[in-house]
């Protein structure tokens, strides 16, 4: 694969990794809440990549669809996100932990049964 070919699946990847998780957040919200402040905060917030991790550490029992490890794996996309979005380069390590990632958010339902 040559490095065009690359960033392009690396950008297609963090997509649906970002746009999966504000699925599965807003959805979880709504169900457990109903359409309220809190829904109403996070649809008014512009929410940044990490401010999306943050809503699965702060809302376990809402978003219980990834454990303190899985966490710590999506929370270290950050500069990976932002290498992608300013088009540079990710070394081989980086796009295989986005890929990864990408596996496992891509397999995470949108709602999830509380344990």
């Amino acid at each position: 694969m040559n490095d065009l070919e690359k960033m392009k699946e690396a950008y297609g990847m963090f997509f649906v990794i970002e746009s999966k998780l504000r699925q599965i957040i807003l959805t979880n919200l709504i169900n457990n809440y109903g359409y309220t402040h809190l829904v109403k905060r996070y649809l008014a917030e512009n929410q940044l990549y990490r401010n999306l991790i943050e809503y699965f550490q702060a809302l376990p029992h809402v978003l219980p669809h990834f454990d303190a490890k899985q966490l710590s794996l999506l929370s270290k996309l950050t500069p990976i996100r932002n290498k992608i979005a300013h088009s540079h380069m990710l070394t081989d390590n980086e796009f295989n932990h986005l890929t990864k990632c990408y596996r496992l958010v891509k397999r995470q339902p949108i709602t999830k049964r509380k344990n």
